[in-house]
Order: structure tokens, then sequence, then C-alpha cells
């Protein structure tokens, strides 16, 4: 950077820090040393990073020397976006991304020497489970006791904790452990035959890189002398150990995050890493970011004492300038589509009067309570869109192109191979492909490999007539893609392949939404080619492999959102619904037994909380549909923790069968019920199957519930 373009960024950074709040200015002042900066939820802690990094580079830090890693693509484009407005061109020479898209980065360059090309593939969830299937198959494991899925999460945790198979089996005395192990051997094999790497292999083999190889290691110390890390509560062991590897030398490691918002612990992450930061990097100075500029402070305060409940956290105290706003309300109903249909009367008043469609959200715990709500809103005809569904690129028919193109890249992919082998078909049998698979197996080489060589092969002729036309295409697809872009690329699979020919012969609703998805892939190529310097198809699916649900979110104010709380993390909403909030959904059956478990249940409650700017309301109902039957249920312990002040007051609407004039005094009764413990029944109303019970609950509730289910035992007073 030339001295005159120098003093004007840092001119123009002076006048930006002197915009920013105190918390804010000083974490982009502090720039050696270590540095944990707790942001807490909408205190602008990307606007923070983003200063921070301008700030560095205005007090003469290169920008090669920075590394910035994010949680998502979409993250990472928005920071250099915002970045190249403060510094310029700058910008772009700063590395930032995802932790899986810059070990992709370094593996590329240094894959030779772990056994890789650079031309590696990368595998999603669903390849590395196929794979894992064959390998299960060929060991002839019953799918009953080894399911594939299974085996795939036993194994990525292995990997995350750097635990090999040898030392599985080595501490092991159960024979379905050892068989696993085996599973695991046999994986990180075939993954090296095919010159593939899982999710896990990235960063796991980046971090055997780096301790492996001292010089490259010292390479990337004084690459990355400054390191800075956003959602950091959410990292787990191997990506601790990638960033401590890192920043060894210098140790200007920057991390960011919200103890109150580690929820990921599913996928590994550790909210120790956030806690103890500071104690495996002495001399840390901690900055916490506690100004709100994002909810009410009826929402701020509602959603601060839900969290003050956890005892594992390291504590803050969020305030806010903006207005008190309006209070939370509740919606309870009798039933869950009862509870969806007044979610979506108030989305249906509130789009009425002026609210953007797009600006609200409707949250779930669990994917499978999305269905009754998009059935409310096909009811009210409510626009709507479900974040984080099935994934574009992870669509049946865009996962077979993309497989050709894997292929043509990599030619030792078997898992890409055996998927479009035979789609459309081509009179390959099961047996014969198996036979080929043998073949492979016994040379010990990949099954492209294997056509190239038919004719040595111990293969029935219809077989090798078979597999020959297809190596054949194979090759003249090669040929004619030689040098050319990605859109174009597809087009000639899509053409030498017929793949979609006989879909446009057709009126099935199926195959026309498959076309549509094929020509938005053909989208996704043309944009690609034209905003990439150097455009292959090798970097095109490198790109896309390391794409999120979030990442190809796009908002719509024409659409209400509906998506997991998983999901949500990271974005926010003028109204937001937290629905399904009863005991066993929210928090979780599997967590109630669990008081760690709990608290990040109540981590994640409060991340739906504060994704709300304006409006929050919380629904549940009295009794739940669980399979098959009908059963009570109670609202969630953690909206109970919200202070009643802050909730509107409202009496339920009771529908006119449940009125009081059709009520029978029952006596008052006392009685135990299973879920509720020991309650009191006021009224009763109906009869046999129809019979229900309005009962007051211990803590002053009192709530409908159907007597046929209830299983009361009553108690003598």
């Amino acid at each position: 950077m030339d001295d005159k373009v120098l003093s004007s960024v840092i001119m123009k950074n002076q006048d930006i820090l002197s915009d920013l709040n105190e918390g804010q200015k000083s974490a982009c002042e502090v720039i050696e040393g270590p540095l944990l900066i707790l942001a807490g939820a909408g205190s602008g802690k990307t606007r923070t990073i983003t200063y921070r990094i301008a700030y560095l580079i205005s007090k003469g830090v290169s920008p090669e020397n920075i590394l910035a890693v994010t949680f998502t693509n979409k993250a990472a484009e928005e920071m250099k976006e915002r970045i190249f407005d403060m510094v310029g061109s700058n910008a772009r020479r700063i590395t930032m991304g995802t932790f899986h898209s810059i070990c992709s980065r370094i593996l590329r360059n240094h894959a030779d020497l772990l056994g890789y090309t650079g031309n590696f593939v990368i595998y999603d969830e669903k390849d590395a489970v196929n794979a894992i299937k064959r390998i299960t198959k060929n060991l002839d494991l019953p799918v009953e006791t080894f399911p594939p899925k299974k085996i795939r999460r036993i194994i990525s945790k292995y990997k995350r904790e750097f635990v090999e198979p040898g030392m599985v089996s080595m501490n092991s005395h159960n024979p379905n452990n050892m068989k696993i192990a085996l599973v695991y051997e046999k994986y990180v094999k075939f993954l090296l035959a095919s010159n593939a790497m899982d999710f896990d292999d990235l960063i796991g083999n980046t971090v055997k890189l780096l301790k492996k190889y001292p010089e490259i290691k010292g390479y990337y110390n004084e690459r990355f002398k400054y390191i800075l890390v956003d959602e950091y509560q959410d990292t787990n062991k191997m990506q601790f150990e990638l960033i401590k590897l890192l920043g060894e030398k210098y140790k200007n490691i920057c991390v960011v995050g919200d103890d109150d918002q580690s929820i990921y612990s599913f996928r590994g992450a550790e909210i120790e890493n956030i806690l103890s930061f500071d104690r495996v990097f002495p001399g840390t100075k901690t900055i916490k970011l506690e100004k709100n500029y994002r909810s009410t402070k009826t929402i701020l305060e509602a959603a601060s004492n839900v969290i003050k409940n956890n005892i594992g956290r390291k504590g803050k105290s969020l305030y806010t300038d903006w207005k008190e706003g309006d209070k939370i309300e509740i919606i309870d109903g009798y039933s869950s589509m009862e509870e969806a249909n007044f979610v979506m009367q108030r989305v249906k008043s509130l789009i009425e009067k002026g609210v953007k469609a797009g600006e609200i959200a409707i949250l779930y715990r669990i994917n499978a309570l999305s269905r009754i709500f998009e059935v409310m809103a096909q009811k009210y005809q409510i626009p709507y869109v479900i974040v984080g569904g099935t994934r574009f690129f992870e669509r049946a028919e865009v996962k077979d192109i993309l497989a050709f193109l894997k292929i043509l890249v990599n030619e030792k992919d078997n898992i890409s191979l055996m998927r479009v082998i035979n789609t459309p078909p081509r009179g390959i049998g099961k047996k014969s492909l198996e036979l080929l698979e043998y073949e492979s197996a016994v040379k010990g080489i990949s099954l492209l490999e294997c056509m190239s060589g038919l004719e040595s092969l111990d293969l029935p002729s219809r077989a090798k007539e078979a597999f020959g036309k297809f190596y054949e295409m194979y090759n003249k697809i090669k040929k004619k893609s030689e040098g050319k872009g990605v859109k174009e690329t597809i087009e000639i699979v899509l053409n030498e392949t017929a793949y979609i020919d006989k879909m446009y012969n057709t009126t099935n609703p199926e195959d026309m939404s498959k076309i549509e998805n094929i020509e938005e892939l053909i989208n996704s190529a043309e944009e690609f080619d034209s905003l990439t310097e150097e455009p292959t198809v090798e970097e095109y699916l490198n790109q896309i492999s390391l794409f999120t649900d979030i990442d190809g979110w796009k908002e719509k104010n024409d659409r209400i959102n509906m998506m997991t709380v998983h999901s949500a993390k990271g974005l926010e909403f003028d109204t937001v619904f937290i629905v399904g909030a009863v005991e066993g959904l929210f928090p979780h059956i599997n967590s109630i037994d669990s008081e760690t478990k709990i608290e990040e249940e109540r981590r994640l409650f409060y991340v739906a909380m504060t994704r709300a700017k304006e409006r929050l309301y919380i629904s549940y109902s009295h009794t739940r549909d669980f399979r098959g039957t009908v059963a009570p249920s109670i609202i969630s312990r953690f909206a109970g923790e919200i202070p009643s002040e802050l909730l509107i007051e409202k009496k339920r609407i009771v529908r006119d069968t449940f009125k009081e004039i059709n009520m029978e005094n029952s006596g008052n009764k006392l009685a135990i019920h299973p879920v509720f413990g020991k309650i009191r029944i006021l009224k009763t109303v109906g009869e046999g199957d129809e019979q229900r019970a309005y009962i007051a609950l211990a803590n002053g509730e009192k709530k409908w519930v159907l007597v046929k289910y209830a299983k009361f035992k009553y108690l003598e007073e």
C-alpha cells in the first residue's frame, strides 16, 4: 500500500472509529496479543470485526497477513464487501472464509504430502454415508445393527477428537465396536483411494499437515500474523487445534463470540473453547460488547431473564437505548392444529396491518413441526418459504449432474461414478456392477480405470458392451469439455447423457420441477463463470461443496420464513413466533435428564428470542399428537422464566363447546397427573372419550386436558 493510499485509509478509519461505541472501539484498537470479544446478541459483532480488520490495515498491517474465519460463506462475502467499501481493493488480499473453505485452499497446495492430489473431491454427508453403506455391505454387516448414518456420526466424532481407527480397536473389547473400527479403517482407505475427503478431513488433514511439516506450519505462521475467528463459541476440538497451530508464533488471535449462543454441541462444538480462552492464552484481554442494537427493551429483558438461569456462562449485562416495545404474547391452543391456526391468524393480521411478510419468522425446535404450520399458511393463503429444508445442491437431479462433473475432475471418485453409471438407465444391471467392483478391488484401481481395459476382465459380453458404451460416452464428454467453462460443460453432459430428454415429453409435475432445478444449476454455473477470474469445474465443485442452506437463503419481502432455531442463528426479523414451546419439544425430550443439555436448550431458546426486533410471540398447545396418540403437554420451562410483567395478560379464547354454561362442577378434586404432578380438577365437561377436564397446576396455571389420556389418580384430602 503506497503512502498516499495508506494516509487516506487512516483518515477514513479515524472517522469510522469515532462512530463506534466504547466497547466496539476498544475491540478495534487492541492490535497485539490474544483478544476475547464477548459479543452479546445484536451488539454489532459483524460491524466490530469489519472495522477491526480495516483498522489493522490502517495501522500498516498487510492484508496478506490477515486471516478471518467465519461460519458461513454468506457472512464472509458480506464482510468482504463492507471492508472493500472502507479500504478499497486491499480487501481482496485478505484471506477470509469458513474453516472448511480455508482448509480446502491450504490442502489444495499441499495434498500430495498426505497422499492425495490437489484435485481431490469433497464428499458431502450423503456421499460419505453411501461410501460407508458400500463398506458395511461388503463386510456383510446387518444394516439393522450397523446403520450407515449412525456409523457415519460415530466416525465423524472419532475424527473430530483425533481418534484413529487403530486407537478404537485397541481400546475396545466390544465386538460391535471392533466392527465399527474396521469400517472406519476401510472408510479412511476408501477416501484416500478415491482421492476424496469428507468435511471432517478438511480440518483434520490440515491439522495433520501443520503438525507433521514444521516448515509448512512456519510458512502459515508468518503468512497469518493476525487471526480473527467469528462465532468462536461454536468451534470444536479440531477447529480449536487449527487456530492454535496457525497463531502459535505471534499469538495475535482475536476470537469473537457469545457463550450464551453456543448451540451446536451435536456437531461437536465445545463451549469450553470460549469459556477457557483466557486460560489457554495467557495475557488475553477480554472486551464485552453489551449494547444491543436489535431488540426492544421488553424482548431484551425477557431474554436476559431466561439466560441468567444458566450456570456455565461468562455473564453479560445487555442494555439498549431503543423503545420499550410491545409486551410478549403467549399463544396457546388446545391442540397443535389449533395452536398453528391461532399463530397464522396473528400472522395474517400483522400482514394486513402493513408488516412485511419477509420480516416475519416462524421458528421451531425440530423440522417435523413445519408441516402443520405449512398447512395453516396454505389455509390462510400466506406465502411462505422453508429455510434449511432439502438444500438445492443436495436435490437428486442436481447431485446427478454434479457427480458427472466430479468424475471429469477426479477419475478415482467411485462413489460419484456409481451414482451416474446407470442414470439414466443404460442397461447396466446390479450383478454386472458388482462384478466390475470386484475386479476394481482385486486390481486396486478405480472403476473408470477398469473400464479402460474391459477385454482383460472376467465379465459377460453384455456387461462389457454396456460398460464400453458408458466409457466411450465419458471420454467424449471429457474431450468436448476441455477448456470450457462450467455452464458449457454442464450443457455438454446433459446433451451427451440425454439426462433430461425424456422429462420434456411428460406432464409429470415432478419432472417439470427437476428440469427447473437443472436450469437453476445452469444459472448458478453461468454466474460462477462470469464472476470468477479463471473459472474451472474443479473450483466450482470446491465452492458448492462448502455451500450451506443459509448461504443460499435470500430474504423475500412477500413470504414469511419458517425454519429451525439452529437455521435462524445470525438472522433477525421484526416479528418472531417461537412455536411448539412445550416440555419434550423445547427443551427436547433427549435433553431433559441432563443439566448440561438443558443449558444448551436454554441457549437455543435465548437465540430464538433474540432474533426478534419488535414483536415476539411464544406458542404452545395443551395436547400433542405423539406416535399416533394424543398426550397432554405443558408449556416450556423457558417461557415460564419470563417475568409476568413482560407478558400480555389475556384470557384464553374458549371455543363454544367449552363455554362455562355447559360445564359441570366436579367437586374440586385433588389429583396426581403423570406429566403435571399434583393438580386440582376444577370442572369437567362432556362424557366418554370426549370428556375434558379444566385443571389447575401447582404453579397456578389453568388448562384443559382430555380425560381419556390424562390418567388421573385421585388423592384423599
